[in-house]
């Protein structure tokens, strides 16, 4: 894994919800598009969260990649 790698940038971000604003027919709003970009990210940890339990306690077998 690179260092400072995400999985999506705040611009691809800005042009998906753009995008979808434009196909729902309303107006973009810097506003609601930075609510947006906090629910997912409050969305995003509990995804991560909800992985980690599954990983470290449910597969007590898992093993993890050492060479990274």
């Amino acid at each position: 894994m690179k260092a400072n790698q995400t999985l999506i940038s705040l611009k691809e971000m800005r042009d998906f919800y753009k995008v979808c604003c434009d196909e729902k027919g309303t107006r973009f709003s810097k506003k609601e598009f930075e609510t947006f970009v906090d629910c997912c990210e409050r969305d995003f940890y509990q995804w991560l969260r909800d992985n980690f339990k599954f990983f470290s306690f449910e597969n007590p077998t898992a093993t993890t990649n050492t060479t990274e």
